[in-house]
């Protein structure tokens, strides 16, 4: 049995413990763990014929997503970060992954650097018409008043599974404010 919703309550969770005693039971809150963890379970079975049902089945979690964290390398407050003009909608396929075909294009809004946005896998840009951007509202703790920083976000990858850190940093020396959007901040 495979449960993947969220949602249950402490007597039901309760009841799932004490069945998962007496019924083979997988539950996972997160889907894409949990079909991750069950394709590679069968994967591993499937190798080792009837008596691999009594050994040790080694699990590797993926996520299909790509995860978008921020940070701010000065004393600031941020409005917003929105993430433009990039793929927010596909089709996934268990066993085949990311379809090339019924992706649309949208934005993305959060209002904190302690959000994280899951992102569709995807190399930027799209197409010559598309220029996918990050926008940065923020209040700089020593100078006030709301201000707005964007980059473009094309030639960059986004790769699934990984979780990429935009820095926005300013140069004291040169007054001014930039993206380190290349360092390497991928896990």
């Amino acid at each position: 049995v495979v449960l993947c919703p969220t949602g249950f309550t402490e007597e039901q969770i309760k009841k799932i413990k004490d069945a998962s005693e007496k019924v083979a039971l997988f539950r996972s809150a997160n889907m894409s763990i949990g079909v991750n963890a069950i394709i590679s379970a069968v994967k591993e079975v499937a190798t080792k014929g009837q008596d691999g049902f009594n050994k040790t089945v080694p699990l590797t979690f993926t996520h299909a997503l790509t995860a978008l964290k921020f940070k701010i390398g000065f004393p600031a407050t941020v409005k917003s970060i929105t993430i433009s003009g990039v793929y927010n909608k596909a089709v996934y396929t268990i066993g085949t992954g990311w379809g090339s075909h019924e992706k649309v294009i949208g934005d993305y809004t959060v209002n904190s650097v302690d959000d994280i946005i899951m992102m569709i896998p995807q190399t930027l840009p799209f197409g010559a018409q598309d220029d996918p951007r990050i926008t940065v509202k923020y209040t700089e703790s020593t100078q006030g008043g709301e201000k707005t920083i964007s980059a473009s976000l094309k030639g960059l990858k986004w790769d699934e599974g990984k979780m990429i850190t935009y820095t926005l940093y300013k140069n004291e020396s040169l007054e001014y404010i930039y993206f380190d959007l290349n360092a390497g901040n991928v896990e």
